[in-house]
């Protein structure tokens, strides 16, 4: 019967062959080749390979086992409903950025014509937000809880008796107000002791852009003083010359007896504009 009915349009003066690699082509456009493509063409933009392979390692997990083979047509507010929803809760922060991901790749797949233009059903306001919480809602995070600002000079006095990387890297960090994050990776290079500065890349920065810390007496002390490895660029290397761990500055905080979360210490501000960064006047941190 197949055979007739091709040979008849055959005759009627179809181009079987054009239809067949039409039909293979459009078959081809699921939502996880759009998806593939549109990571393909934004790579570029993005900032690091790790944030390449979270946008495809969440779409590989909660996505394309639901819609990944589903032609991008014919994905709707269900298919992304019923990816993102039974984990909205639990996972809040998670399925936030899936949304966020599977939004781009329906509105890029609109804009090469594999799908028809319209409301994009992966959009937040005025679609998912009256099927879903508030993406805040299911799961409020509390600020860590902060060493209270008079105990800080006593503490940081504390913290220059621990020898060791870790100590010197978070007093290295409290003392300029600085990420611990950005203080692990912070190279020979960026200090400037004659300058009294350190300049932070843009790479290592939110905002992509170089940033600039000043630095007190007792930061450009710790530079000087801080030992130097071969072939080692880091500031304040780790074991075997890696960077150290976050949970370093941790382990170092509660051997202290100190159990506040924010081991940074970027929450803690002084009450007065004119005590410096330790909540005592700038002289107490040798400014």
């Amino acid at each position: 019967v197949a055979a007739r009915d091709a040979l008849q349009k055959i005759k009627a003066g179809a181009d079987a062959t054009f239809q067949r690699r039409a039909n293979k082509c459009t078959a081809q456009w699921t939502f996880r080749r759009c998806a593939e493509a549109c990571i393909a063409a934004n790579r570029a933009g993005w900032r690091n390979a790790k944030h390449t392979a979270q946008w495809a390692s969440t779409l590989q997990k909660y996505v394309y086992p639901c819609f990944g083979d589903k032609h991008i047509r014919d994905v709707g507010q269900a298919d992304v409903l019923a990816a993102i929803e039974p984990e909205w809760s639990q996972k809040n922060k998670t399925m936030v950025r899936l949304r966020n991901r599977i939004e781009p790749v329906l509105a890029w797949s609109m804009q090469r014509h594999h799908r028809d233009d319209g409301p994009n059903p992966a959009q937040w306001r005025g679609n998912l937000d009256a099927a879903l919480p508030h993406p805040l809602a299911p799961n409020r995070r509390q600020h860590s809880e902060a060493v209270p600002i008079d105990e800080v000079h006593a503490l940081v006095l504390r913290l220059r008796q621990v020898e060791g990387p870790s100590a010197r890297a978070l007093e290295f960090s409290i003392l300029t107000a600085s990420r611990t994050g950005v203080i692990r990776q912070t190279e020979c290079g960026e200090p400037d002791v004659h300058a009294k500065t350190c300049t932070i890349p843009g790479k290592k920065m939110n905002s992509g852009r170089p940033h600039r810390v000043p630095l007190p007496k007792r930061v450009i002390g710790i530079l000087e003083t801080s030992p130097r490895f071969d072939g080692v660029p880091l500031v304040f290397p780790g074991s075997k010359g890696m960077a150290l761990s976050d949970m370093a500055f941790m382990a170092t905080i509660r051997r202290m007896g100190v159990t506040a979360a924010d081991h940074g210490f970027r929450s803690t501000t002084a009450e007065s504009p004119d005590e410096g960064p330790l909540g005592k006047p700038c002289g107490a941190c040798d400014n």
